[in-house]
C-alpha cells in the first residue's frame, strides 16, 4: 500500500485541484477520527469524496469517539447512502475517563490497527487521512 496523505478539513480550500485531473487507478481509502462533528460530517464527506471522484473507487473508514451530538446517527446515515463507508464507534463509555485529545489519538490508532489487520483493506492502493471534525489541533496539543 502506498501512502498518499492530504488532509482536508471542513473550513480549508478544496483539495480537488491536486486530485482531480486525471482518471487514477486503484483503491482510496479514506480514514478519519469522528467526534462531535455530526453537523458538519456529511458536507466534508462529500467534498472529499468530490475531490476524489477521479479514483476507481473511494472507500471510508471513520472511527468515532465518543460523541455527544449527533455523529454517531448521522455516521449510520452515511454507511447506509454510501458504498465502501465503513464506522466503528468506541463509544461514549469506553472513553468516558479519557480527555478529547486522547481520545482522537485512540482513534486513529483503532484505524491504523484496521488497516494492519483486516484483509478487506489489502487492495488500498492510496491512502486518504481526512480531518473531519478539526482533530488536527487537538493532536498537535499531545504530540508538541
Amino acid at each position: 500500500m502506498s501512502l498518499q496523505h492530504a488532509t482536508h478539513a471542513p473550513s480549508a480550500q478544496p483539495i480537488e485541484s491536486g486530485l482531480a485531473l486525471t482518471r487514477r487507478a486503484g483503491t482510496v481509502l479514506c480514514i478519519a477520527v469522528a467526534s462531535d462533528c455530526g453537523s458538519s460530517l456529511r458536507a466534508a464527506v462529500d467534498r472529499t469524496a468530490d475531490a476524489l471522484s477521479s479514483f476507481d473507487q473511494v472507500r471510508w473508514l471513520v472511527v468515532e469517539c465518543g460523541s455527544s451530538d449527533d455523529t454517531v446517527a448521522q455516521l449510520r446515515a452515511l454507511q447506509i447512502e454510501r458504498p465502501g463507508f465503513e464506522f466503528e464507534s468506541l463509544g461514549q463509555r469506553a472513553l468516558a475517563s479519557t480527555p478529547g485529545p486522547h481520545r482522537s489519538s485512540l482513534g486513529r490508532a483503532r484505524c491504523l490497527e484496521r488497516l494492519a489487520s483486516d484483509p478487506r483493506y489489502r487492495d488500498v492502493a492510496h491512502l486518504v487521512d481526512v480531518d473531519l471534525g478539526h482533530t488536527r489541533s487537538e493532536i498537535g496539543t499531545i504530540r508538541g
